[in-house]
Formats: structure tokens, C-alpha cells, sequence
């Protein structure tokens, strides 16, 4: 009876370690693209892929740490933005992305979120973390 009981155990151990770590690994299936203004058009193209899943990892936490501002009408920014990025699933998956401008101003990255009129101001050291990626 006792071995049975360890037997239970041993799988049911077994099966929570792999399915922890099927999950790890599905939330690291993006890739970073950055888009980089090419023409005073507002023409954007593909200026770079960041595959590494640390730095990618890295743009997600400053995307999602902090508080997102709607205070702020898009319209009022009279320039095109610096660079604009997004997350691609690298399994094939289909979902359309969400596009964020960058625009840098002083050292400080601010970030729009796509087609809805919200805003990051990015602190001093996350801004010179962000430009470093995006270059």
C-alpha cells in the first residue's frame, strides 16, 4: 500500500513539473519587430527582429509594469513616432498585433498604445534600455 501511495505521488509530482514547464516555454514564443521611420512620409519599415527571449521578455515587463495614462489625445503629437514595434508569436499563431509608437523626447521614451489614445512616460533608465533594443 505504501508503494502504491509513492507511485501516485511520483506522477502526480511528475505531471505538475511538466506541465509548469510547457507553460514557461509557451510564454516565450514572441519575437520583437521594430519598425523604424525611414522618410518624413511617416513611412515605417522592418528595421530589425529581436529574437532573444530575455530582451524580448525585458520590452514586455516595461510595457506591463506601471500605469498606462488617457489623458493624452494622440492627435496632439505633431510628429510621426521614432519607431513603432510589436510581438510576433513565433508558433505560428494569427493574431493581429498590437502596433506601440516610441517617441523620444529629452531622453524619455513615451509609448502609445496603438489605436487607443493611451500613453507610457517611461522612467529615465527603462527609456535608455528601450532605445538600446530598438537600435
Amino acid at each position: 500500500m505504501r508503494n502504491f501511495t509513492l507511485i501516485i505521488l511520483l506522477i502526480i509530482i511528475s505531471t505538475v513539473l511538466s506541465v509548469g514547464c510547457q507553460k514557461s516555454e509557451d510564454v516565450n514564443n514572441d519575437k520583437l519587430i521594430v519598425l523604424k521611420l525611414v522618410s518624413s512620409e511617416n513611412k515605417f519599415d522592418v528595421f530589425k527582429e529581436v529574437t532573444d527571449n530575455t530582451t524580448v521578455s525585458k520590452v514586455k515587463s516595461m510595457i506591463t509594469n506601471g500605469d498606462w495614462k488617457k489623458d493624452f489625445k494622440h492627435t496632439d503629437i505633431y510628429k510621426s513616432p521614432n519607431y513603432k514595434f510589436y510581438f510576433q508569436r513565433t508558433d505560428g499563431g494569427d493574431a493581429k498585433p498590437v502596433v506601440y509608437e516610441v517617441f523620444y523626447t529629452d531622453g524619455n521614451a513615451r509609448i502609445f498604445f496603438g489605436d487607443i489614445p493611451s500613453y507610457k512616460q517611461l522612467s529615465k533608465d527603462d527609456s535608455e534600455k528601450l532605445i538600446g533594443i530598438l537600435q
